[in-house]
């Protein structure tokens, strides 16, 4: 199984409205103005690496293909990098997205990947949530 991870207006939409509601609860707080002007700072940093990651900002997705193979592996690809086997540790359906866990023996690693609704065709996101319902696929 192939899914081809495209960009995802929604999950943009999203980022964005949070940040901007956590400045706006911030600049509501009273703090005092340094520290306001550097919580605000943090916060929109936080913003650019989360488009960054998610391919909104001068280059490609983290990961942009998730295959899965007969063994049970999971290979998460960037656009010209493939990576070693993961496994599948964890899944969580939140209405448009999709939370997937996975973890590496090779480093003890742990890497999450969000797929939203919008970024893959339906039936690609038929099939995946088909996958992740089957206990077969669990490590």
């Amino acid at each position: 199984m192939t899914v081809n991870l495209q960009r995802s207006a929604g999950l943009i939409l999203y980022l964005v409205l949070i940040h901007a509601l956590a400045i706006l609860l911030l600049c509501l707080l009273k703090l005092d103005t340094l520290s306001t002007m550097l919580l605000g700072l943090l916060l929109m940093l936080s913003l650019l690496v989360s488009c960054r990651r998610y391919g909104w900002l001068h280059q490609q997705a983290d990961i942009t293909h998730l295959r899965c193979d007969e063994d049970g592996r999971w290979f998460l690809d960037a656009e010209q990098t493939q990576t070693r086997p993961w496994q599948l540790q964890q899944s969580v359906q939140l209405g448009p997205l999709m939370v997937l866990r996975f973890s590496s023996s090779a480093k003890k690693r742990v890497q999450s990947v969000v797929v939203a609704r919008d970024a893959v065709d339906a039936e690609t996101w038929r099939q995946l949530c088909l996958k992740l319902r089957d206990p077969e696929t669990w490590d």
